[in-house]
């Protein structure tokens, strides 16, 4: 469990550093005093531990597992032998006393098994010592006895240190607790800001279990709840150069001198490889997750940097190398044959012999990387460890930024993964690297800085993160989000989330142009939420202009209409009668897209709106010399001049003279022959009585079936009137009509 000390303690523990005298360059040198392969604390058990036939003078040999018959014998007959009122020095130098524990001197005690000390050799050679140094043994430790202890039941020791022992060299306590029965007990050890849990009373009746521990390391015995607690306690004795655990007082020093001058380095952002490889789940956990070193400079880092205004996080950084594989070590006779084969597990990334004789000559171990064609870093599972807001960061890449880590921070080490995709003649191959890493940075640089390797956009999602802001830097960002917007595939349902955040954000800074930019690209699943919260801020004639950008924006001319629809119903109780009928021209004048499906709806439009686009009811034609096929709606002059009001009164005459005379009109119409007259003079709209035309007949495009249905149709009245509508099988550009007597000016129209 970790305990954050208070600033008063961080400040205590670095007296006496004097940190101008540190000779440090940057964060690797600083955390290199605290680099420790070991722990500072060990606990196994062993079933298999040899009985040591304790024999006790004045009580004689002691069966175990320890029965209580003989553990009272213990108490009753060592006659002469103190009970535990033995002195113990705490951390602070106060003088504690355990309660009720019996303690026995070594010179009392014996063991009739040779095969005890041998063990105990053994053990502390290596398990203990490569637990606590980190490394194996090249000189054989000596471990001595020094005493016996026996807990009853409520008996306890209470936090303090052991002697370190100069005169005989020790630097560790090792205890053994023997086969007894007991219940509670646990140790509890910390050190540097670390704590640790020994409990032992599981299996006690039928294993040993080994205990170490450096002499500094703070510890307690925990009251025994039932049972007895039966225990040797050692000295480990340094025979070369004596093991100790890091100098946190030259650290924090270090530390404090190389975030002094952070800003003196130019440096921003800075992430340090961790030893260890921690899954992210462990991050909350780590002062017991985490290896002893990597753990103690997580601790030793964090009170500076509170002090000094860092943000700290814990990461996963990833170095990934995408290249050619080679087999290494392999000669021409260890190739398979050709009936042998080599393929990919459908569980597994990495690749996998098929046959086992081949299984046996190549393994993932023998690929090598032949040749490197791209490199990058990654840092990504960011979780916060000092105040502010925990940020959902995602991945950063740092691969641009050379400052950011150490050079060459893996080293010779193996990759994390190996993806081959190849054969035994080689192939595709991917190494990616990953460990543990710290990431800190100055906290009064986060949004800048965070903003330059994730985007606007992404702040802006990041809620409360530009709350603080002042009003003019926060538009700033909201304008760079409508940029970011504008150069993305907004289509993407995934990016809707940062137009919808924008939009929001924009009313939270009641500015109704950027938020008319930003409602442009929202897609049609927002806008309703979007129009509620504007129109309460901006009201419908401040954000008509957003209204209308939308709607250009859309592609489909049916899609329009309906998106008209629905913006309709939310502005309903703002907008006029004829708010509808223009936003419809609107979508109908603007309409340049032109799919296949449109048609109908242009040539209904082109009917019920008074547009010269009527066009589109006359003389269509389709060219077949050449493919694609183009539809052709030629606007001549003489078409031109009939749909202007003198060609209308024109042609109405025309078509009546082409039946009789006047005299032969009024026989016909009847009562309603003043209503045509009228008409024809323009004073009054002509309804005929009987037959009502509902709509034009559906235009039947002789394109082939299986063209593509989306036409680019352009609104633009070109010099010499003539609009293609080009059905094409493929995406097209705009293009002059080649076989026009005169296609100066005019455009052809494709199907996209």
């Amino acid at each position: 469990m970790f305990a954050e000390p208070s600033d008063d303690e961080s400040l205590s523990q670095e007296v006496g550093s004097n940190a101008s005298e540190v000779q440090v360059e940057g964060l690797e040198d600083a955390f290199a005093y605290l680099d420790h392969l070991g722990s500072f604390y060990h606990c196994s058990t062993d079933s298999e531990a040899p009985n040591p036939a304790l024999n006790i003078e004045g009580v004689g040999r002691i069966g175990l597992p320890l029965s209580e018959r003989d553990a009272k014998l213990i108490f009753s007959c060592a006659s002469g032998v103190p009970r535990t009122q033995g002195e113990r020095m705490n951390i602070d130098g106060s003088s504690t006393f355990s309660a009720d524990v019996l303690e026995i001197g070594a010179e009392n005690v014996g063991f009739e098994n040779p095969e005890w000390e041998d063990f105990v050799e053994g053990v502390v050679s290596t398990t203990v010592w490569e637990a606590l140094v980190g490394s194996s043994c090249a000189i054989k430790p000596q471990c001595e006895l020094k005493k016996l202890l026996l807990y009853p039941a409520g008996s306890r020791s209470f936090p303090c240190t052991d002697e370190t022992g100069n005169a005989k060299k020790t630097f560790a306590t090792v205890v053994f607790i023997l086969p007894s029965a007991f219940e509670g007990g646990e140790v509890h050890l910390s050190h540097g800001g670390l704590e640790g849990v020994i409990d032992a009373s599981n299996d006690s009746n039928l294993s040993t279990s080994i205990l170490a521990w450096y002499k500094d390391v703070n510890h307690e015995v925990k009251p025994v709840l039932s049972g007895y607690r039966l225990a040797l306690e050692y000295d480990l004795v340094y025979t070369a150069r004596r093991p100790s655990l890091p100098d946190t007082g030259a650290a924090q020093a270090a530390l404090r001198k190389v975030l002094c001058e952070w800003e003196e380095e130019g440096l921003d952002l800075r992430a340090y490889l961790l030893s260890g490889n921690c899954d992210d789940s462990t991050f909350g956990n780590w002062s017991k997750e985490f290896k002893y070193s990597d753990a103690l400079k997580v601790f030793t880092l964090l009170p500076i940097a509170k002090d000094l205004g860092f943000a700290v996080f814990l990461a996963k950084l990833t170095y990934t190398e995408d290249g050619s594989a080679d087999w290494m070590g392999m000669s021409r006779s260890d190739w398979p044959s050709d009936s042998d084969s080599v393929h990919n597990n459908d569980n597994s990334s990495s690749s996998e012999l098929s046959s086992e004789p081949i299984a046996r000559r190549r393994k993932e171990d023998d690929l090598g990387m032949w040749e490197i064609y791209d490199s990058w870093y990654k840092l990504l599972d960011f979780v916060r460890l000092t105040d502010g807001k925990q940020l959902r960061l995602g991945e950063v890449s740092i691969s641009g930024d050379k400052e950011v880590v150490q050079d060459d921070p893996f080293g010779n080490e193996e990759p994390t993964q190996k993806i081959f995709e190849g054969d035994y003649n080689g192939g595709p191959l991917t190494f990616i690297y990953e460990r543990s890493a710290i990431v800190l940075y100055p906290q009064e640089k986060e949004i800048p800085l965070l903003i330059s390797y994730k985007n606007a956009l992404w702040a802006i999602r990041e809620e409360e993160f530009l709350s603080l802001l002042p009003l003019e830097k926060a538009k700033k960002i909201a304008s760079n989000g409508v940029r970011e917007l504008g150069d993305a595939d907004v289509n993407n349902a995934s990016l809707q989330p940062n137009a919808v955040a924008l939009a929001n954000y924009c009313v939270t800074l009641q500015d109704v142009d950027l938020w008319n930019q930003t409602f442009a690209y929202s897609s049609l699943g927002n806008v309703g939420d979007l129009l509620d919260k504007a129109l309460g801020t901006f009201g419908l004639a401040s954000i008509q202009p957003g209204i209308e950008s939308f709607v250009k924006r859309t592609t489909r001319l049916k899609t329009r209409l309906e998106s008209i629809q629905i913006i309709f119903a939310h502005v309903r109780s703002s907008a006029g009668p004829e708010w509808v009928d223009s936003m419809n021209k609107l979508a109908f004048s603007s309409y340049s897209y032109g799919a296949l499906e449109d048609i109908p709806i242009l040539v209904s439009l082109s009917k019920e709106l008074p547009a010269g686009l009527e066009v589109f009811q006359q003389n269509y034609d389709t060219i077949r010399t050449k493919t694609p096929f183009t539809l052709v709606v030629t606007k001549l002059p003489e078409v031109v001049a009939r749909f202007s009001w003198e060609g209308r009164q024109t042609a109405a005459v025309e078509w009546l003279t082409s039946i009789g005379e006047e005299q032969e009109w009024e026989a016909i119409m009847g009562d309603t022959y003043g209503d045509l007259q009228d008409a024809i003079r323009g004073t009054k709209k002509f309804v005929g009585s009987d037959v009502q035309i509902e709509k034009v007949d559906d235009i039947e495009p002789s394109v082939p079936v299986n063209a593509s249905t989306n036409i680019s149709i352009s609104t633009c009245t070109p010099p010499d009137p003539v609009l293609e509508i080009q059905a094409r099988t493929a995406a097209g550009t705009k293009r002059k009509r080649a076989d026009s007597p005169d296609n100066k000016g005019i455009e052809v129209l494709n199907l996209v």
